[in-house]
């Protein structure tokens, strides 16, 4: 199946990888759909498709309120009746410069907005959108998980390798039960990818973190975007429950 005419929800598609995502799959000829919780950053994304003569939908939503993400649906339904492709890709990360959070400092409030936006997120989204996938026997989802989930964070705080994490497990276990309804669930797990915040470190820090990386450089956001057109589209059609590495060597399971 061709990914041209196909409708796709990428949530925190306002910037950064998201967007990214966004635009790589437009030049498919996939409608995009373009959530963020700002609104206007969405809309100038979704101005940014447009303009290159993609399709594209602006919508606010905040994907920790599962009320907003299914209202969200809706107002999809009614502009194009289903949902092909789902990147779970909202994620909260206050950036810290190099210096990583221990337990003793992360607040109850903040573990439970991580986990809030992270992972349950990422639940409310599938929740609400698998039904449609079902009804037409197809549909691709992809996470966007974390390097941090696999090494308990190496600069993150708990907080987010946690969350990020649970959304590794949260791919297999969709992808289980999802199977029988042609609807495959996959993971990318992006290690230091160059955006404005990553880049805003000391220097020392980051010629560290470069040291640590086979490839020796850090990755590009539309290198994420390629790992996910890779897994929602049938050049992948016999891979689910899997999780991509995108971190260039720098951990290798």
């Amino acid at each position: 199946m061709k990914l041209k005419g196909q409708v796709a929800l990428i949530t925190g598609a306002g910037g950064g990888v998201g967007e990214a995502i966004a635009t790589r799959l437009s030049r498919e000829g996939v409608t995009t759909v373009i959530n963020d919780i700002d609104f206007k950053r969405a809309e100038k994304v979704s101005n940014k498709i447009m303009k290159k003569g993609g399709k594209a939908l602006p919508i606010q939503a905040d994907v920790s309120d599962y009320a907003q993400v299914q209202e969200m649906v809706r107002q999809i339904c009614r502009k194009y009746k289903t949902i092909h492709i789902l990147v779970n890709n909202a994620g909260l990360y206050v950036r810290t410069k190099g210096k990583r959070e221990t337990i003793e400092k992360i607040t109850v409030e903040e573990w439970n907005r991580y986990v809030a936006v992270n992972l349950s997120g990422a639940f409310y989204c599938s929740k609400y959108v698998i039904p449609l996938m079902r009804k037409q026997s197809y549909g691709a989802i992809v996470n966007i998980s974390s390097q941090a989930a696999k090494t308990g964070g190496l600069i993150n705080g708990i907080h987010y390798a946690a969350s990020k994490a649970g959304l590794i497990g949260l791919t297999k276990g969709l992808a289980r039960e999802s199977a029988h309804h042609h609807i495959r669930v996959n993971c990318v797990a992006p290690g230091r990818i160059s955006t404005p915040e990553n880049l805003n470190v000391p220097r020392e820090f980051h010629h560290r973190v470069l040291q640590q990386i086979s490839l020796g450089r850090l990755g590009d956001v539309g290198e994420v975007a390629e790992g996910v057109l890779f897994l929602v589209s049938d050049a992948s059609s016999y891979i689910t429950g899997a999780t991509l590495d995108v971190n260039g060597g720098w951990l290798m399971d």
